[in-house]
């Protein structure tokens, strides 16, 4: 079974999944991750535990509060086609932001099989973040044109 932070990473690829194939071509888990990849599979997702702090709550149960990186590969920058790009960019980058403001995504595991309860959290001061539309993501080698969002993510178990 999955730990805390890798069953949170493997969550949101499968909220991410539902959003197939109108907006992203593939969202793995992180066991198929791909070493390389190719234009024809994007766009491509891939989520990954950001920075994060944790601590235990008195005698009871522990919390990991992580930011979740959310990569999103829309086109290598070698196919030099940025400007058809842009457009398809932009509504990705909305399916995927207004996927995680949708109240009933918030909760991603309640605990009850897993042991532990995984919520995406955001809250003013707080708030999920993007980077908007780059042209500057690296993998495998070469830069892409994409996005990063930051999830807020807290983990919670006994």
């Amino acid at each position: 079974m999955a730990t805390g932070i890798e069953l949170a990473c493997t969550l949101v690829q499968q909220k991410i999944r539902s959003l197939s194939p109108a907006f992203i071509a593939n969202a793995p888990d992180s066991d198929n991750y791909p070493t390389a990849m190719d234009d024809a599979l994007c766009p491509y997702a891939l989520t990954w535990a950001g920075p994060g702090s944790w601590y235990q709550k008195g005698g009871g149960y522990k919390v990991d509060e992580r930011v979740l990186e959310v990569f999103v590969f829309v086109e290598s920058l070698a196919q030099k086609d940025i400007p058809t790009r842009t457009a398809q960019g932009e509504r990705v980058l909305e399916a995927v932001k207004n996927l995680f403001l949708t109240p009933a995504n918030i909760p991603l595991d309640n605990g009850t099989i897993s042991g532990y309860q995984i919520t995406i959290e955001s809250k003013p001061g707080s708030p999920h973040t993007d980077t908007g539309l780059v042209s500057s993501l690296p993998y495998s080698g070469k830069p892409w044109f994409g996005y990063n969002i930051h999830l807020n993510c807290r983990i919670m178990w006994l």
